[in-house]
């Protein structure tokens, strides 16, 4: 599983978290030339419950955040290849471009009505990102929340409620606009998560849990469980389209 964010046209822009789309587009061709075929949440999900195939080189392509750019940049590039992507939507900044009730500027968000098209056109799914527990320090203060991790004064009952009401939220956003079977997938803002965190969503009808810790990501046909925390390489503009595929190819033969 690999890990974007942010794309420019704008070498200026470049960052950890923000690449230029002629690499993004770099990537994708080395992954094409080396057969690579990017699938979804929703067909590793019928893999191991249902025994569907997988092809011989699966590759899941995902964005974190729902930033704009993932649509006039990067989803033409994954069309052109026959590609798709995982998004994942942080409810309250979807079609924004300040920061919540602020006006601190941020990369704009893309709106529902802006996924639809790609969605229908199947180069898109979406998945949760939160509705608003990627909280970020600077702009929420130093006792926010630190992804979905407790708050240091919570209850274990306030906590598992927060959650909850967190998820249904986001739900609420998202679920208008993907098919009402979809698999429902959850991605940890920052990665964090803990065992409270992973009980509520599964109870809640997430299949599909992913983190930020590197590495490959390894699923076993009837066994639902090797679908949590998943692993996923972070890419950034300095990984050439060589060491992309190093990368996945090594993984690929331990």
């Amino acid at each position: 599983i690999l890990m974007y964010h942010s794309l420019t046209e704008n070498p200026d822009e470049v960052s950890s978290m923000t690449m230029t789309v002629d690499t993004f587009r770099s990537h994708m061709e080395a992954l094409y030339q080396a057969g690579y075929t990017a699938i979804t949440y929703e067909d590793m999900n019928r893999f191991v419950l249902d025994g569907a195939p997988l092809p011989d080189k699966p590759v899941i392509i995902t964005f974190d955040d729902g930033y704009a750019n993932n649509l006039t940049l990067g989803a033409p590039v994954l069309q052109s290849y026959g590609y798709c992507a995982e998004i994942a939507v942080i409810g309250c900044s979807a079609g924004k471009d300040t920061y919540k009730d602020t006006d601190t500027p941020m990369i704009p968000h893309f709106s529902m009505e802006e996924a639809q098209p790609w969605i229908d056109a199947g180069v898109i799914a979406l998945n949760a990102h939160s509705y608003d527990m990627h909280q970020v320090a600077e702009l929420d203060g130093e006792n926010c929340r630190s992804g979905v991790l407790p708050l240091p004064d919570e209850s274990e009952q306030e906590y598992i409620a927060a959650l909850e009401q967190d998820y249904a939220a986001l739900s609420a956003v998202i679920d208008p606009v993907m098919p009402d079977d979809a698999v429902r997938a959850f991605t940890y803002p920052y990665g964090k998560y803990n065992e409270i965190s992973e009980v509520v969503l599964d109870t809640m009808g997430v299949t599909v849990t992913v983190t930020t810790e590197p590495g490959m990501a390894e699923v076993v046909r009837g066994l639902p469980q090797s679908m949590r925390v998943l692993n996923r390489f972070a890419m950034t503009e300095e990984v050439t389209p060589q060491e992309l595929l190093g990368l996945v190819q090594s993984n690929r033969n331990n």
